[in-house]
């Protein structure tokens, strides 16, 4: 099945599906595993699998691992100006996720790597939404 969580995901489907230079893409389907900022283990799974053949005499395709997120999850979250209990609730919510995102990207890089993958992380400044 093909899963998608967002617009930009749905978007990033269709530029697999009529990019000819794709030959291979599925959502969801490859996991990594990987310890959060406490040592628990945990399972990342990202967005897509994409595997491209960049041309006719290229029979290697390149496989990369992608995750579509909003660029504002990719930029650690600055303290609020004004200070209240909902405004600090959000910002420790939102220093989380960034703080969550990047121990998964960190051992995704190293998981491509190992594998000779690249993990491409794309936001909607790259999708152009």
């Amino acid at each position: 099945a093909v899963i998608y969580r967002s617009s930009w995901e749905q978007k990033f489907m269709i530029y697999c599906d009529l990019n000819p230079l794709i030959s291979n893409w599925g959502s969801e389907t490859v996991e990594i595993p990987y310890f959060d900022r406490d040592r628990k283990p945990r399972r990342y799974f990202p967005d897509f699998f994409v595997e491209m053949v960049m041309g006719e005499d290229d029979h290697v395709p390149r496989r990369y691992i992608v995750e579509v997120k909003p660029y504002m999850e990719t930029i650690k979250p600055k303290a609020p100006k004004t200070i209240t209990a909902k405004s600090l609730e959000s910002w420790e919510y939102q220093l989380k996720t960034y703080e969550k995102n990047i121990c998964k990207w960190s051992e995704a890089e190293n998981w491509c790597n190992s594998r000779g993958m690249k993990f491409l992380l794309i936001t909607e400044r790259n999708l152009k939404v």
